[in-house]
């Protein structure tokens, strides 16, 4: 948690204060000053009084701390923000000097407001040389005082559980990311496959799931649902593409569904995503790299404006590697933020986005393998090859929201409505000539519009009680998405559509709600309870019905409406064992709703059921430099599974099953600007044998295409590099990152092979020039990034189909750079600060 000081220093204007002979003008603050609330205070408050001394150049040479009252942890907090504190040195006949001040900085609940006074405590040390007698506090005239404000904020809450991860992707902004979705993997044991082209969202395997795109992870921006009910390439299908990996301020990834505020989809867990610039100023990029990429880069943060005020606009555009993987795109987004008060903001985002890719799709291996494949002869051009160039697609979204909050020492409160627009179209072709008895070939075309409003709220009611805050919170989500679900097949020549197997109309409405409550009977005792209800209303035109029966002609649309209702309880704890060593526990229910396709009129609808628990311990290491270790271990439950279906291009119902595992992730601050992280994740996923129970882990045939065994390591170090000819030092950062997955297991008891992918990047930044180029796949390493396994025909239509599964894949991107050149125009440096040596 942070207090944020804004300055309001009431100083009358230089010509107007009559200064007495020899008396000194006072120092005044430069910039803004940011300090911390200090970690363990748990709401108090306090004031510390400061004697610093100031010295001719405006530093802080001395702090001393007065007698006080104050708890240590705010005297320490008080004394490390008071030596880091600058000034515009004193002024004595003219000359800087140096000054003794009172400073008296005060701390109270977060959330409230306190004032930090800058009192004259007498110039006594004001002698310009050291050696002469300072002038004594009779002879010096009063220095004016003035204040600083100091607006709380809510300190992070409880952690959910042992899998609960914040994530600052700042810390590691030079390893290679080129979207929002990549940030992701930060988390431990979150892995990413896309298959299908560069606009297309990734498959998402989190703790034995296979999400898919979005179909087991509720994905949220600021509060705002990303998931997409009922689209037909998969029921929650979540593109990121439209959000800025730059603008990105925080990650927040939940492993399994243990908060009460977690929502539709959070079957292995949620991701959440927060905005802010907090660098202020312009940045022009512009980049070039592998195989035709280009793009341009516009971010723009308003001088004296908030973190939420921005403007992010990305132009891009490339070939792709090997045949059928071109790709065009831009993406705009703004924000506005408004202090309506020192407790209240107003923040106000809009974003437009619109893409266009194409897909090579999956190749069969023994194509390959015997140099079938429609490319040149030689292993790269066959390893890189389509067999179908009539797959891609485009997506595009548009819209605004807006989030109110209020935050005082006793409540916080946020109000979130959304608005956007939809549009998606991809056309996909698993299986070749296998599927369509007359030959004219099995591609998929899947069709998507949606508009989506609704509202998010909570409100958290904080009490102090047993010498301790606890904390009541209550919240709600509304939502209604009206739109259409197509799907139609498309011959191989021409892509002209042949057959319609979809054809919805859609209007679903969401309602839910949830309480929690976070209590702190002891010091080294933590309890987390709450209950989710989350309510579904479908309506659903189906226009695709068959336009004769044994009765007779009938009309081919048809309409129905079916609803459902979900109660889900949720619980955790934390216990500190020793300082620094927490034990933590949670248990959860979760939901996945159900699809409009999939239901009848005047159903109840059922929903995906997920049991989830999970215990582990996560250690704080105190020391020289930050560093940390968590190892968690869980077990899930989930009573309506999916599993990938290549006739229908997407995931279906395959029944129960259970997975069960363990985390291990370490991190660690060494020195200042070096951080690294790296974790490794076991999971085992298998089908829930009849009449086993929850405990049942491990007995079932094993699920495919869900990876044993991953690792991944992130590490980013920053300093300054000498430079030819110029005295000065050119801040520069580099990163790495490393990703390990193990064999992955297929259908028929087949293993995938396991790889190693090696990433790095950096820049170097000269005077308003900053060069950067950052290397995917730096081994150059070959390797699947898709797998499966399932009967095709892709020798052509005249061709005997076998119905015995062959292996299939979609290649992983070879080494790719990118080079970037960017200017950058900081906000102009504050007047007075100007004045500095």
């Amino acid at each position: 948690m942070r207090v944020v000081l804004l300055l309001c220093i009431a100083l009358v204007a230089g010509p107007v204060i009559a200064v007495a002979e020899g008396a000194p003008l006072p120092p005044r603050p430069v910039g803004l000053q940011v300090a911390p609330y200090p970690a363990g205070a748990d709401g108090a408050a306090a004031a510390v009084s400061l004697a610093l001394v100031i010295d001719e150049r405006g530093e802080v040479a001395e702090v001393r701390v007065l007698p006080c009252e104050a708890a240590p942890v705010f005297v320490e907090a008080a004394r490390r923000f008071g030596a880091g504190l600058r000034f515009q040195p004193a002024l004595l006949g003219g000359e800087p000097v140096a000054v003794e001040i009172e400073y008296v900085v005060r701390f109270e609940a977060p959330g409230g407001v306190a004032a930090v006074d800058v009192a004259a405590a007498a110039a006594a040390a004001a002698a310009v040389p050291a050696q002469e007698e300072a002038p004594s506090a009779t002879d010096a005239a009063a220095l004016p005082s003035f204040e600083t404000e100091v607006v709380g904020e809510a300190p992070e809450p409880e952690p959910a559980a042992a899998g609960d991860f914040r994530i600052d992707p700042r810390r590691y902004a030079a390893v290679p990311r080129a979207s929002a979705e990549q940030l992701l993997t930060l988390a431990p044991g979150v892995l990413l496959r896309n298959h299908a082209g560069v606009g297309h969202a990734s498959a998402v395997f989190l703790r034995g799931f296979d999400a898919g795109e979005g179909q087991d992870i509720e994905f949220r921006l600021d509060g705002v649902p990303l998931n997409e009910v009922s689209n037909p390439h998969g029921h929650g299908y979540a593109d990121t593409h439209f959000i800025l990996p730059e603008l990105v301020e925080e990650v927040r990834v939940i492993e399994g569904p243990f908060d009460p505020a977690q929502g539709d989809f959070a079957v292995a867990g949620s991701a959440h995503y927060r905005l802010g610039l907090p660098e202020r100023g312009l940045r022009l990029q512009a980049g070039y790299g592998s195989f035709g990429a280009q793009e341009m880069l516009l971010l723009w943060g308003p001088e004296s404006a908030e973190d939420g005020t921005f403007v992010g606009v990305r132009v891009r555009r490339g070939d792709g590697f090997g045949v059928n993987r071109a790709y065009s795109g831009a993406t705009a987004m703004a924000g506005f933020e408004h202090r309506l008060s020192q407790r209240s903001r107003l923040r106000l985002v809009a974003h437009s986005h619109a893409t266009r890719f194409d897909s090579a799709g999956v190749v069969r291996v023994d194509d390959r393998a015997a140099g079938r494949l429609p490319c040149a002869g030689d292993a790269d051009s066959q390893f890189f090859c389509a067999a179908d160039e009539n797959q891609g697609g485009a997506s595009s979204r548009h819209g605004l929201y807006a989030v109110l909050e209020r935050t005082t020492a006793k409540r916080e409160l946020r109000q979130v409505a959304f608005f956007s627009t939809r549009r998606l179209r991809l056309r996909e072709d698993f299986t070749g000539w296998l599927l369509d008895e007359e030959g004219r070939g099995d591609g998929t075309e899947q069709l998507y519009d949606a508009v989506t409003l609704g509202l998010h709220g909570s409100l958290a009611l904080h009490h102090r009680l047993l010498g301790r805050r606890q904390t009541l919170t209550v919240g709600y989500d509304a939502r209604h998405d009206d739109g259409s679900a197509t799907v139609r097949r498309l011959a191989r020549s021409g892509g002209v559509p042949y057959a319609r197997l979809l054809d919805n109309e859609l209007r679903i409405t969401q309602l839910g709600a949830f309480a929690s409550l976070q209590l702190r009977p002891l010091d080294w005792l933590s309890l987390q309870g709450g209950l989710r209800i989350d309510s579904f209303t479908f309506d659903v035109v189906d226009r695709n019905r068959p336009t004769e029966t044994r009765a007779g002609p009938r009309e081919p649309t048809e309409s129905y409406d079916a609803g459902g209702l979900a109660t889900q309880p949720r619980v955790s704890g934390r216990i500190t064992l020793v300082e620094g060593l927490d034990w933590l526990a949670a248990f959860g229910i979760g939901v996945r709703s159900s699809e409009a396709a999939a239901l009848s009129a005047g159903e109840f609808a059922p929903f995906a059921r997920v049991r989830a628990a999970e215990t582990g311990l996560a250690w704080a290491g105190e020391g020289p430099f930050e560093h940390g270790l968590r190892l968690v271990g869980f077990l899930t439950h989930v009573d309506r599974d999916l599993v990938f279906d290549e006739r229908l291009a997407r995931n279906v119902f395959l029944g129960s099953s259970t997975r069960h595992g363990a985390l291990l992730v370490a991190e660690a601050a060494p020195f200042t600007g070096m951080a690294v992280q790296g974790s490794v994740t076991w999971s085992e996923a298998h089908l829930t044998p009849e009449g086993a129970g929850f405990f049942s882990a491990g007995e079932g045939p094993r699920l495919p295409y869900v990876p044993r065994w991953s690792g991944r390591l992130d590490a980013s170090i920053g300093g300054a590099l000498p430079s030819f000819g110029v005295a000065e030092l050119l801040p520069a950062r580099a990163g790495l990152g490393v990703t390990w997955v193990g064999a992955r297991p297929l259908p028929n008891e087949q293993f995938g092979d396991p790889y190693v992918m090696v990433d790095v990047g950096g820049h170097v930044r000269w005077g308003l020039v900053e060069m950067g180029l950052s290397i995917e796949n730096l081994l150059d390493a070959r390797y699947r990034q898709a797998e499966f396994a399932y009967p095709s025909n892709f020798a052509g239509p005249a061709a005997v189909p076998s119905r015995i599964a062959a292996l299939h894949y979609a290649a992983a991107p070879p080494r790719m750079l990118l080079a970037t050149v960017a200017l950058i125009l900081d906000p102009d440096p504050d007047p007075d600060a100007a004045e500095l040596p």
